[in-house]
């Protein structure tokens, strides 16, 4: 690992900017945390308005350095910093750094067209995988990278499909009743390992129903054919023919399966993923009415015409329409259940402005966290994080005056809300004991896991 690398700041929230506002970058070369000094550096920064802007300058030890950039429309600016060495080329002691910043991200909109048909055509899938009744064809209890005090199975299960549904179910051992997570693995052909979840069942699924006991090396032998899955221009040119149609079919039937379990508690149900794997989770969820909650991580496939108006491109397939009904931004739109999103303003594999055509297409209890500076594989040792978030039974956010109780049962009011010095809101609460504290304000958006069930952090009571 790289430990020298930039740390940034910005002159505020780095997802409050209004278009034309000006964004003011402070870098810093650090190690530890230290300051540092790289010498050369090259920086970009590119918009989501199509502007771009580079230059080099020389650090000096102990001292940062700024860099100052605007959009002009509702969207995201990408600044790149990377270390260079006396003769101009790559200092590959540093890590180049990813950062951004927001400009009226509450406007970006979903630039796709959800298909006439879409309901109709998904409605097709739901009666049939209703209709369907899922067998185990194989399981075997492995005891590898599982945690003590954990029960785990390779598992296969049959889909309406030539391909099964595979995975690893994990549960902790001599347990009642649990709530359960169907998770989806990100792209590649790979095996999933086991995910062993204190106090829940999770059953982690590959996306193409292939064997696990194989290495990716071994799979991608047996497999071939998956080398570009998903990307051949022919079979998305239709819903029906698309990879994606026998991808989403397996992830849905594996959620039903995992309600047939004797030990599921009959009543919570998280769909998870990560980067492909939210895409397969929104999916599942816009489409398994049982699913109660919905958690992705740098949810991929979102907004998939955002580049066609001058938005920075992501890494995916070419559009065509076929892939309209499997867009994430617009299966969002089907969700019921409360949503937490994770994100980074570096990642232009998925990039930030995609991910908020999703939350701004989304209608539920929603959260969205932005991690500065990291991308979509690199994690900074800076962890700068910024959160937005929207509660349909608050839609005017207002938590003043109102009482409130928390997962323990204790009761509170909001006597005030104020911004602190940077720039987070905070609300100010009296509890029934008279004491006073300070909760900042995005966590009334938290959704917590109590004794295995789902809930709110904080439930008003008048």
């Amino acid at each position: 690992m790289i430990d020298e690398y930039f740390e940034i700041k910005t002159d505020k929230n780095p997802l409050t900017y209004s278009c034309g506002e000006t964004a003011v970058f402070t870098i810093r070369c650090a190690k530890n945390h230290e300051p540092r000094h790289c010498g050369k550096y090259k920086w970009v920064l590119r918009g989501d308005d199509g502007s771009v802007k580079e230059g080099f300058g020389k650090s000096i030890r102990g001292r940062s350095f700024k860099i100052e950039g605007t959009c002009k429309t509702a969207g995201f600016l990408h600044l790149t910093v990377t270390a260079l060495k006396e003769n101009g080329e790559v200092d590959a002691s540093y890590s180049a750094i990813d950062a951004g910043a927001g400009f009226d991200i509450d406007k970006i909109k979903f630039h796709g067209n959800i298909p006439e048909d879409y309901d109709e055509f998904w409605g097709e899938i739901e009666k049939e995988i209703k209709g369907f009744t899922p067998t185990i064809l194989y399981k075997k209890p492995i005891t590898n990278m599982v945690d003590d005090g954990f029960e785990a199975y390779d598992i296969r299960i049959s889909t309406p499909l030539d391909m099964p549904a595979s995975g690893i179910l994990t549960f902790p051992k001599g347990t009642g009743k649990l709530p359960a997570t169907v998770e989806f693995l990100g792209y590649g052909i790979d095996p999933v390992p086991p995910e062993c979840v204190d106090g829940r069942i999770n059953f982690f699924l590959n996306a193409h129903g292939f064997e696990n006991n194989l290495n990716a090396e071994g799979l991608k032998k047996k497999y071939p054919h998956l080398s570009n899955y998903g990307y051949i221009k022919e079979e998305n040119e239709s819903p029906h023919t698309t990879y994606w149609k026998s991808v989403i079919i397996r992830d849905l039937v594996a959620a039903k399966f995992i309600r047939t379990l004797d030990n599921w508690d009959g009543i919570n149900l998280t769909a998870k993923g990560g980067s492909q794997g939210g895409f397969r989770a929104t999916n599942v969820a816009a489409h398994d009415g049982a699913v109660n909650f919905l958690d992705i991580n740098v949810p991929w496939f979102c907004d998939l015409t955002a580049e066609n108006h001058g938005f920075m491109k992501g890494s995916r397939p070419e559009y065509q329409e076929g892939l309209a009904y499997y867009d994430t931004a617009a299966a969002i739109t089907r969700v019921k259940c409360p949503v937490r999103i994770g994100a980074r303003l570096g990642d232009y594999v998925c990039p930030p402005s995609t991910v908020m055509a999703l939350y701004n297409n989304c209608t539920t209890l929603k959260s969205l966290d932005f991690i500065q500076c990291w991308t979509h594989s690199y994690f900074s040792p800076q962890l700068d994080s910024f959160r937005i978030y929207s509660d349909p039974e608050n839609p005017d956010d207002i938590l003043k005056g109102k009482q409130w109780q928390d997962t323990a049962g204790n009761k509170f009011e909001v006597l005030g809300e104020f911004k602190d010095i940077e720039g987070k809101f905070q609300a100010l609460c009296k509890f029934e004991s008279g004491e006073g504290m300070l909760f900042p304000k995005e966590i009334w958006s938290d959704i917590l896991y109590i004794n295995g069930s789902t809930t709110r952090r904080f439930t008003e009571i008048r």
